[in-house]
């Protein structure tokens, strides 16, 4: 079988024919645009109340699959949950709905305290199980199949796991910079009865092209902008303020227009994802607003400030036109020339502002297990969560389900009142990176807390004030995270 030197960009899921299919769109080391098709089985875990009895739970689920026909296979698994040693009972399922369909049903038996996994997407499920993650090169063995409706160059059934492959350098990835300029008589515009005037799409930051409407009917400058972006075909598309602002404009002017936006390479319209963020399949949609949360130095949160703190371009200049009401400026020959010049220049300097941040949010992105358009707009603690979870495999940890959890105010550092006056010879000792270094030396972790046992002090760390207690040995699992 051949086998294709592949760099994942974006993973999604479809279900064909009752089947899940994984798709990863990414780039290969030729620079070709390619998506590889992969198989899923979806599956989550039953915890038997007692794990005495797991031979008996599995013995009734399996005489329920009769009733449950979405169930494929079931089995017991030797697990750990909170480094406790379990015995689970794996309920493999035809499709993801059937699954949350069945984890409901069967978690409500009498027998069963937990049931676990069956939270997590499909193309996450993928990711963990294969240890693929996203903006990173693997090796594929696959089949090349035929896929004209979709727009890559080259399409790919996959036949085994991937295999990891070292190397440090990105592919070449063609990014896009995209910027709106909107009517608007007072006030915000509308998109509901305000057109859109001017569309800017810079491919270099001295290389933009705008695309201007004809007066009032921004149907045909939609069309355009569709047709552009097929032929520029763009892996990263980044602007600023696009994920509020820019994509539900555009959807919306479409719907009303009654045009399919299909911008994305699938032949499909951009649409709301997990994290809020507008999600383009197959390209990678980055807001630099999302992006600027990176960066406490910049107060406040627009471009212009940005590009500044960057040494890009002037606030004044990129900003200059921020809050305006623009059809006055549009009326007027000169004024318009200063607006579109203004969407040009915000267009470019988005251009400017990815090369920049581009490389951090790759890093990211293979470190958390996050495509890149994502791992761009969610919060820190789901950055965390989805490292967590990737690394719970290789240790065979269970996923806990995730649970709001009350807000708990903790003690801050101590703060004493400096003495007046000028001081010399002043030392300053700082912890660095205190909560992370705390935790591994004192083996601080969900599953080396002591909860009622009765251990030997030699064999604990207490925390002070509030007497929790961590087992020293054996290393927990934030340790192992935590190291590596």
């Amino acid at each position: 079988m051949p086998t294709v030197l592949f760099w994942p960009l974006d993973i999604n899921h479809e279900v064909t024919n009752e089947a899940v299919e994984i798709r990863l769109w990414g780039k290969e080391k030729s620079g070709a645009t390619s998506l590889v098709i992969a198989g899923l089985n979806p599956y989550f875990y039953l915890l038997p109340k007692k794990m005495e009895n797991a031979q008996d739970v599995l013995k009734e689920v399996e005489g329920l699959q009769s009733r449950y026909i979405e169930i494929a296979k079931t089995e017991i698994v030797d697990k750990k949950y909170f480094g406790r040693p379990v015995k689970a009972i794996r309920v493999n399922c035809r499709t993801s709905e059937a699954m949350d369909k069945c984890s409901k049903l069967l978690g409500r038996l009498p027998s069963i305290k937990e049931h676990l996994e069956d939270d997590i997407r499909p193309a996450t499920r993928y990711i963990i199980d294969n240890s693929v993650s996203p903006s990173g090169w693997y090796e594929f063995e696959v089949l090349r199949i035929s896929r004209p409706d979709l727009m890559v160059d080259n399409v790919y059934e996959a036949i085994k796991q991937p295999k990891a492959v070292e190397r440090l350098e990105t592919p070449k990835i063609r990014v896009l910079g995209l910027s709106i300029l909107c009517f608007s008589e007072k006030g915000s515009p509308n998109p509901a009865k305000d057109p859109i005037l001017a569309i800017s799409l810079a491919t270099d930051p001295n290389k933009t092209e705008q695309l201007v409407s004809e007066g009032k009917n921004d149907g045909q400058l939609l069309k355009r902008f569709i047709s552009r972006i097929r032929e520029l075909d763009p892996d990263v598309i980044v602007g600023y303020g696009q994920n509020s602002l820019d994509w539900p404009y555009l959807i919306e002017r479409s719907k009303k227009h009654k045009i399919i936006l299909s911008v994305d390479r699938s032949g499909a319209e951009p649409h709301r994802s997990v994290y809020g963020h507008i999600s383009v399949t197959g390209r990678a949609n980055i807001d630099l607003a999302d992006v600027s949360e990176e960066i406490p130095e910049v107060k406040v949160k627009t471009l212009g400030s940005v590009a500044e703190f960057l040494h890009v371009a002037s606030r004044v200049d990129v900003d200059r036109f921020l809050n305006v009401e623009t059809a006055e400026l549009w009326r007027s020959t000169e004024k318009r020339k200063n607006l579109l010049e203004y969407s040009r220049l915000r267009a470019e300097v988005s251009i400017k502002v990815a090369e920049l941040l581009l490389d951090f949010d790759i890093q990211l992105s293979n470190l958390t297990g996050l495509p890149l358009d994502q791992v761009a707009a969610a919060a820190v603690g789901f950055r965390v969560d989805s490292h967590l979870m990737m690394r719970s495999r290789e240790l065979n940890e269970l996923i806990p389900r995730r649970a709001e959890q009350p807000y708990i105010p903790y003690e801050g550092a101590i703060i004493l009142e400096p003495k007046p006056g000028v001081h010399e010879n002043v030392a300053v000792l700082d912890f660095t990176s205190m909560y992370p270094n705390l935790m591994i030396i004192n083996n601080l972790s969900p599953d080396s807390f002591v909860g009622d046992e009765d251990l030997p002090p030699s064999e604990v760390v207490t925390a002070p004030e509030v007497g929790f207690k961590f087992r020293k040995n054996p290393p927990g699992f934030y340790k192992h995270v935590l190291e590596n």
